[in-house]
């Protein structure tokens, strides 16, 4: 889910409090391991393949995203011929007969996330791994107040509630607005509803700022 508030004066408040990385590296890792959580399981062969990348420079950091625990190695390899990329065919694999196949699959388990919705007069929240799968029943409630740091703290209380028992906890919350388009521009929806468009402090991510204090 992504924060989505406009108009959008001063600057992010995210910059002052960056997400926890699970992960670091060159640009090419990256590449990687989003190719990875997006097509896997998949072959070391395909995947070189796929990003134009050669072998010797794939396994250097495969080896280390499997060592960071991002990654991990699975003793087979089924068809994934139909989430691969339109119009991209894999050459045939020259490793030799008889040898095991493997596949790299993302350890989406090693990382929870918080996904959090404002809508209408409600919230929707639901932890997720790092593949997006739910770990827990989606919980939905209605505001008790339309104030910004009344709504922020139950953002805060239903967070703790949504993933209590879940290993491990949620790293990062994720927070949705409802919204609606005006000609070329993208406004708002829930901040005029709840009455926070006269407010000072919605606008420069206020709520958003006092919603994070869960993860301090």
């Amino acid at each position: 889910m992504g924060r989505h508030i406009a108009p959008c004066r001063g600057k992010d408040p995210m910059s002052e409090q960056s997400t926890p990385q699970w992960f670091t590296g060159s640009e090419y890792t990256h590449r990687v391991a989003q190719a990875i959580a997006q097509y896997g399981p998949i072959a070391r062969t395909t995947l070189s393949q796929l990003l134009g990348l050669s072998q010797g420079a794939l396994s250097r950091i495969t080896s280390d995203l499997i060592y960071a625990d991002v990654i991990e190695e699975t003793p087979s390899q089924p068809n994934t011929s139909n989430k691969l990329p339109a119009g991209f065919t894999a050459k045939e694999s020259t490793e030799r007969r008889g040898r095991p196949q493997t596949a790299l699959r993302l350890r989406a388990e090693q990382r929870s996330f918080i996904g959090a919705n404002i809508h209408g007069s409600d919230i929707s929240m639901i932890v997720t791994d790092a593949l997006c799968n739910p770990l827990c029943e989606c919980i939905t409630e209605a505001l008790t107040s339309t104030k910004p740091n009344d709504v922020a703290q139950q953002l805060s209380d239903l967070a703790r509630r949504c993933s209590a028992g879940i290993d491990p906890s949620p790293v990062a919350m994720g927070l949705s607005i409802g919204g609606h388009a005006d000609k070329d521009r993208f406004v708002t929806y829930a901040p005029f509803a709840l009455g926070w468009q006269h407010r000072s402090g919605w606008h420069d991510g206020g709520i958003w700022r006092d919603s994070v204090r869960y993860f301090q």
